[in-house]
């Protein structure tokens, strides 16, 4: 890189065992029209890979030295991975995306065009999802959503507080240096590695709760690639689930569910969901043998997130846990960085 003062975007992968679909990620962003301009580094986060993965990150950044670093996070999971990238990163915006994502040629000019808006502190990208084989007929929109698609057109607008709260999608995210100095960083007991999802979906609650606004910017694209045994039916069933274990973390269901009641022993709440399970999952059944299978998959899935959800809240609770404690990863934002071309601009 021509010196550090000139990095002004930090791209963070971070990435276990997907050694082949890194490799497109790395290609889709080492181009020779990207790699022309050096106000910008590709940092790699290894979270502890046993295949090949370590060797192809440590080959890229030796091949690319001034815009490449390969980085290694041994404490397993994403958010772990996630914060080491950030604490190393040397950029004033901070780009997320995943090793089984493709890049668009305008990837970076997008963040350039947008992010010198000091208006726009956080935003989600254009991600959509491309499916190897045929689509199965019971994986609707919102389902879809799940796999991270995320296309809600071709205008920059703020997102609502009812998607931005659900639509920060971790694998195309964008964020400015004093977000992460003001709120913190990524929960570790969040996310793959720990309960499996919502790490990215607590950090961008925590982000509106501290005034800041999301917006929608498709001039920042990417393509995602996830492997065919993500779209099996026994894969949602365990996604969701999981995606009620990590909503647990960080959702007030005495707020939210006033039936709710501290003093009732937890497993009373296991056996009471794990029976509505059953029996929403009879339900789910009937209705796929009737030819509704977008509802019978719908009828399941909310069942087994809910078994999660206050499954987990209950052993939570019962442990006396509220909350995890948010990482430091940005010490002082008020420390200088240099800005964009564009940063003068205002919307």
């Amino acid at each position: 890189m021509d010196g550090e003062d000139k990095t002004c975007i930090t791209v963070i992968i971070c990435t276990r065992n997907r050694g082949a679909s890194l490799h497109h990620t790395l290609d889709s962003l080492l181009t020779p029209s990207n790699l022309a301009r050096h106000d910008w580094e590709l940092i790699v986060v290894d979270n502890g890979s046993t295949d090949d993965t370590k060797r192809i990150a440590t080959e890229v950044a030796a091949e690319f030295p001034s815009h490449v670093r390969a980085l290694a996070e041994p404490k397993r999971g994403l958010s772990n991975a996630r914060n080491r990238g950030v604490r190393a990163a040397r950029g004033e915006i901070l780009a997320f995306t995943d090793d089984d994502c493709v890049c668009e040629d305008g990837y970076l000019a997008g963040i350039r065009e947008v992010l010198g808006y000091t208006e726009v502190e956080v935003a989600v990208g254009r991600t959509l999802l491309v499916l190897d084989g045929k689509r199965p007929v019971w994986l609707n929109t919102d389902l879809a959503r799940c796999l991270c698609d995320a296309d809600f057109g071709t205008e920059l607008h703020e997102l609502p507080y009812s998607e931005a709260e659900r639509f920060l999608y971790g694998c195309n995210m964008v964020v400015r240096r004093p977000v992460f100095a003001k709120i913190g960083g990524f929960r570790p007991d969040l996310g793959a590695g720990a309960t499996g999802f919502c790490e990215d979906t607590e950090f961008g609650t925590r982000a509106l709760g501290a005034g800041y606004r999301i917006f929608y910017v498709p001039q920042i694209m990417v393509r995602h690639h996830p492997s065919t045994g993500r779209l099996k039916r026994r894969m949602f069933f365990g996604r969701f689930f999981r995606q009620g274990l990590s909503e647990a973390h960080f959702i007030d269901y005495t707020r939210l569910n006033p039936a709710w009641n501290p003093a009732t022993p937890g497993w009373r709440y296991r056996i009471y969901y794990a029976k509505k399970t059953v029996l929403e999952c009879g339900r789910a059944l009937r209705l796929h043998f009737a030819g509704q299978p977008e509802e019978a998959m719908k009828v399941a899935l909310r069942a087994f997130q809910a078994a999660g959800s206050f499954s987990e809240y209950a052993r939570l609770h019962r442990m006396g846990i509220n909350q995890a404690q948010i990482p430091e990863v940005v010490k002082d934002e008020t420390q200088p960085a240099p800005p964009c071309e564009a940063s003068s601009n205002t919307l």
